[in-house]
């Protein structure tokens, strides 16, 4: 905010569709609406320090996971699956900042 010791900002990640590859592996991430989302208030002169207060996941984010196992190699057939979905609710952060 201008001409203030105030600041805040707001960010929103989408993260979803994420594969990752191992030798005998696959993964795969997606997640729920909404999206992974932060927000943060700061006043950047408390004694000379700057003082921060984040919110993240104010409304519940949940990641959908699947893997599969492959016999020896990614080019083997599949031996094995697994699926799980994990719930991360919201989080405050408070974080003070500067020389002491």
């Amino acid at each position: 905010m201008p001409n203030t010791a105030y600041a805040w900002g707001i960010d929103i990640e989408e993260r979803s569709g994420g594969i990752r590859y191992r030798l005998a592996q696959k993964s795969t991430n997606n997640h729920r609406w909404p999206q992974a989302h932060k927000f943060f208030v700061e006043h950047k002169d408390i004694f000379g320090m700057t003082l921060k207060v984040e919110t993240a996941d104010m409304f519940g984010f949940t990641w959908n996971n699947e893997r599969v196992f492959f016999d020896g190699d990614r080019n083997g057939e599949i031996i094995g699956a697994e699926a799980n979905s994990r719930h991360s609710p919201w989080v405050v952060r408070m974080s003070l900042g500067g020389n002491f």
